[in-house]
């Protein structure tokens, strides 16, 4: 079960890195608010993926690119909510921001 500790301290460095770039300015904005819970409810999914490969202790290739394509999703479902209105340097940066702190495990 130590995996269980490994997959929630990926994800909470991941959200910490998110909330500390869209408070940068001093402000979180609406838009940014709802790519934040954009994020939040997607990265609750991908624990799920997580855990499920990191169960028997290895991360295969193919669990491997099965988590590079979750956060391929991740980082899409963040785009399109941002560009519901024209994307601001903020929802760009948070963009950035996810792409850069979602580390995945090494594989075997």
């Amino acid at each position: 079960m130590d995996y269980l500790n490994e997959v929630d301290k990926i994800l909470a460095n991941t959200m910490m890195n998110l909330v500390q770039t869209a408070a940068k300015d001093g402000i979180i904005t609406k838009e940014e608010k709802a790519l934040l819970d954009t994020f939040d409810f997607s990265l609750n999914e991908f624990k799920n993926v997580l855990v499920e490969a990191f169960e028997d202790g290895i991360i295969t290739p193919d669990e491997k690119e099965k988590l590079e394509q979750f956060k391929e999703a991740i980082i899409e479902k963040g785009r399109k909510v941002a560009e519901i209105d024209e994307i601001n340097v903020d929802e760009f940066n948070l963009l950035i921001a996810v792409m850069c702190s979602l580390k995945l495990p090494k594989s075997e």
